[in-house]
């Protein structure tokens, strides 16, 4: 196991959630578009000055195309030659009073009075300060504005559009002194322009931003006005839209037939933004999602938890279209995870979030999944056969709309959502059995797939819900003070239902977080500690009579106990050696102390267990915590009440695993000297196995437990020869085990 934390470059632009804010400067560009506005600026910049150009920069939305517009325009400011002015227009931020014309000529007329101005003689350039008049050019436009502009509002109200542009108190005095009897026609006004146009030498790029956020009305008038109104030469217009919805727009507003085909007549060059490649859009995806978990937990992510991130935007990531869906994905975790991080875990949360925006329909589906399974479950409920087929259809329809082969696999989510299988659509299944060790493990990482922890991924606030901060400090204080009160307190809220299915015992364990532990006192931990090792037996029991479905560990009791273990090693290394020395002597909980102890002595077991979850005894304390652990379990008194221990498979594993193959082998060979005693010891290693629709057998993998047998004691053979000679005295015991190795056919694999 390695525990080093996963680092990648990153720039902080991930830390605040916020609204889909586009690129700004070449900085924060990351997905190659300044090195794309800079050929654009070059492209728009030596076009022929003849004539007026209109230029398409065709776009989905949230694919960067008000980025690029602020990278352009920063290019073009840089790089424009002396009498080239650039503009910059979002006509759905002017309201639905100010017409388009005026918005965009009202600038030019200041713009072309001050270049016409730079032309008087210094006397002339203080009369006309003086008398606050209009040159001539001045005059024109504004008077082309008022004979073309569709204006739901007085013309001389219309300055106020330009106050940051100079001059809008001399062109609201001027507006109103403009007469109406000595007007020429547009088309005069027009013509004249142009000349003075060409006379300056001006050259106006007029940058048009976000026309599909406009009203079919609006975006109507926009064109006309690109179209003709203010079709003048030397006028270079960019326009930023996504092609579809503009079409879509100028249909509805011109009742045409192809709003595509008449988008053509007024855009002479488009110009498609390059979409960034599906590397770099889940790269990004990763960075932040890595650079958030930092923020959060003050370290980077370890290298197992990053294998499970990594995979699930390998899996998925490629779904990403657009910048836009990645800056979602990225503020789901950010307004998450800060309150969640107890609950959770984080490659699991990057996982639905990351689906919640490439594929909605199945992380509702999954939501709908993990709900009915939970009731199954815990034997709260049953899917019928009709539901179930119409949940694996429902399933196969969602996984089709993803368009890479990786997403579309049905095992690939069951990677993240148990039992969940199949490779194509008609191969699909749901509900099926996971062994226990992946249940396990699903428990102690907190992973989506957890019976305990999967709603909090859904629910957000349930914590707060289930269990309040002071029931918590209570529970805290009985640990360091009463532990009699606590053992009451806790086997009392095993037969009580907490929210949903779950006991109230059940949310506690849940609400007993890395966090709260760590800002508990050693006395408390040590109390709580205490509880399992001499109430983890009564525990597990209570918990077998309450649910004949139960399955050991359920409760949560073994990952909390190894939470509790290394807190304590930081705080209180040697009362804690001496500590779990005289439990693993003296403790009642047998049985669970067993298993805590696998799983404390043989740390990588479940392999993906994260390294911060257990405890890092050097290996000198580890083998002596195993000789004093191993020698309790070689216990005359205590070999001779295995046979009545339920579980007792799994305690032989654990057995093994602590003290050795050998020690195991000589027992079973010891209990199974006489047939009876054999056939006794068969069925008492039975497992439960407990499928989809809440059935539950009874089931003996014979091939898997001749482990425990010496080589000439074979049990399948010795079964042979038990039926061959058919002694009465045996034939009941014997045909249950048969009955178990037949129910153990059909399912295979691990228990």
């Amino acid at each position: 196991m390695n525990g080093t934390g996963i680092k990648m470059k990153t720039d902080g632009r991930y830390g605040l959630v916020g609204p889909d804010a586009p690129v700004k400067n070449a900085d924060e560009d990351r997905y190659g578009l300044t090195a794309v506005a800079k050929g654009l600026a070059q492209a728009i910049q030596a076009m022929d000055d003849e004539g007026s150009a209109v230029i398409g920069i065709e776009g989905v939305w949230g694919s960067g195309k008000t980025s690029l517009i602020n990278l352009l325009l920063q290019e073009l400011e840089k790089t424009k030659p002396e009498k080239t002015h650039v503009l910059h227009i979002s006509p759905w931020l002017n309201g639905d009073g100010i017409s388009p014309v005026a918005s965009l000529l009202m600038p030019v007329a200041l713009i072309l009075d001050r270049e016409q101005t730079r032309t008087l003689s210094e006397r002339e350039q203080k009369f006309k300060s003086t008398k606050k008049t209009l040159n001539e050019t001045k005059d024109r436009v504004l008077r082309y504005v008022r004979s073309t502009a569709r204006l739901a509002q007085p013309l001389a109200d219309m300055a106020s559009i330009i106050p940051l542009l100079g001059g809008a108190d001399k062109i609201t005095e001027a507006l109103t002194k403009l007469g109406s009897d000595s007007e020429k026609s547009a088309a005069d006004l027009r013509s004249e322009i142009e000349s003075s146009l060409e006379e300056l030498q001006l050259t106006f790029i007029i940058v048009l931003d976000d026309l599909d956020r406009l009203e079919p009305a609006q975006a109507v008038e926009i064109l006309r006005m690109v179209r003709s109104v203010a079709d003048f030469p030397r006028f270079r217009y960019v326009m930023c839209y996504d092609r579809d919805v503009l079409a879509k727009a100028i249909e509805h507003g011109l009742g045409v037939t192809d709003g595509r085909l008449y988008l053509q007549k007024i855009v002479q060059l488009s110009f498609s933004l390059p979409r960034p490649e599906a590397f770099d859009l889940h790269r990004e995806f990763l960075a932040g999602a890595l650079e958030l978990y930092k923020k959060i937990q003050g370290r980077d992510l370890d290298t197992e938890a990053f294998a499970v991130l990594n995979k699930a935007v390998d899996a998925y990531g490629n779904e990403f279209s657009t910048p836009r869906e990645v800056r979602l994905a990225l503020n789901a975790l950010q307004f998450r995870y800060p309150a969640m991080r107890d609950y959770v875990y984080f490659p699991d949360l990057c996982f639905l979030q990351l689906i919640r925006v490439v594929n909605p329909g199945l992380h509702d589906w999954i939501e709908h999944y993990l709900t009915e399974r939970s009731i199954v479950e815990s034997g709260d409920g049953a899917i019928n056969s009709a539901d179930q087929n119409a949940m694996t259809d429902d399933l196969a329809t969602k996984l089709a709309l993803f368009k890479y082969s990786s997403g579309r696999n049905a095992w690939t989510l069951g990677k993240w959502v148990p039992g969940v299988q199949g490779g194509g659509d008609k191969n699909i299944s749901v509900f099926s059995e996971i062994d226990e060790n992946k249940r396990d493990e699903l428990t102690t990482l907190r992973r989506l797939g957890s019976a305990g922890y999967w709603r909090y991924y859904f629910s957000f606030s349930a914590p707060q819900n289930v269990l309040s901060e002071s029931a918590i400090q209570e529970i805290l204080s009985m640990a360091g003070n009463d532990e009699e009160k606590l053992a009451q307190r806790l086997l009392g809220e095993i037969h009580s239902k907490g929210v949903s299915s779950q006991t109230w015992f059940e949310h506690i364990i849940t609400r007993l977080t890395p966090r709260v532990i760590a800002e508990a006192k050693p006395k408390q931990l040590f109390g709580l500690l205490n509880f399992f090792f001499q109430q983890g037996d009564v525990v597990e029991a209570k918990f077998e009579a309450r649910d004949p479905f139960y399955r050991p560990q359920e409760s949560g009791t073994r990952a909390l106990a190894l939470q509790l273990t290394k807190q304590l090693l930081i705080e209180d290394r040697t009362p804690l050696c001496t500590f779990l020395e005289v439990k693993i002597k003296k403790g009642e909980a047998l049985r669970w102390i067993a298993q805590f102890g696998q799983s404390l002595l043989t740390p990588l077991q479940p392999k993906s267990m994260e390294p911060h979850d257990v405890p890092s005894f050097s290996a000198s304390e580890l083998n002596t915590l195993r000789r004093l652990l191993a020698e309790r379990m070689d216990n005359d008194d205590v070999k001779n009440q295995l046979l009545n221990i339920p579980h007792l498979l799994s305690y032989l594993y654990a057995w093994r695993d602590i003290a050795s193959l050998d020690v195991v082998k000589a027992w079973v060979a010891n209990v199974s000297k006489t047939d009876a005693d054999f056939l006794q010891l068969l069925l008492a290693i039975r497992n439960t196995l407990i499928t989809g629709d809440r059935e539950a057998y009874r089931i003996l993998e014979i091939e898997k437990i001749a482990v425990f047998f010496d080589e000439e004691a074979d049990p399948a053979q010795r079964l042979e020869k038990l039926a061959e000679a058919n002694i009465p005295s045996l034939s009941g015991p014997l045909a249950e085990v048969n009955e178990a190795i037949r129910l153990a056919a059909p399912f295979g694999g691990p228990f």
